[in-house]
């Protein structure tokens, strides 16, 4: 709704889920100043306790708004399996690359009864960032392996 009303971030780029979903976790948004407490922040990993400074500048929410987002987000959240360990259902996602540049994905309708390769530009932000159509898994897949099969013939 953001990229269709126009809406573009700091840098001037089209709104992503990413970037969204960073927003919505940042307590800075509520007044907070929270250093070396993130995942992924190099002082997580150094035994220094965060610093957190409560009020350390106008609040642009309240605080039992930004509690009700994290909750319902947790509610929502899938269950976090290493990427390593699972084994792809889409082994081409990566290396197909869409008409814009941007990789395709593999995605799943109608309850995974389909299975399809889409634009992950395409996916994440926007029928306005890429509106290349979907392709189906089974005949990418069919394709692959006659060319396969033709190589080893010839």
């Amino acid at each position: 709704m953001l990229n269709q009303e126009g809406f573009r971030t700091s840098t001037g780029q089209r709104w992503g889920k990413t970037t969204v979903h960073k927003i919505l976790n940042n307590e800075a948004y509520c007044g907070a100043l929270l250093w070396g407490g993130r995942p992924g922040h190099p002082a997580i990993h150094s035994g220094i306790p965060p610093v957190r400074v409560e009020n350390a500048w106008p609040a642009i929410i309240d605080r039992e708004t930004f509690t009700l987002v994290q909750q319902r987000m947790a509610a929502n959240a899938p269950e976090s399996i290493h990427p390593r360990v699972v084994p792809s259902f889409y082994l081409l996602s990566g290396l197909l690359f869409c008409s814009c540049g941007h990789a395709m994905i593999g995605r799943s309708a109608k309850s995974h009864q389909y299975y399809y390769y889409v634009c992950n530009s395409g996916f994440k932000q926007g029928k306005d960032a890429c509106n290349a159509k979907s392709l189906p898994k089974e005949k990418i897949s069919l394709s692959r392996s006659l060319l396969t099969r033709s190589k080893t013939m010839s």
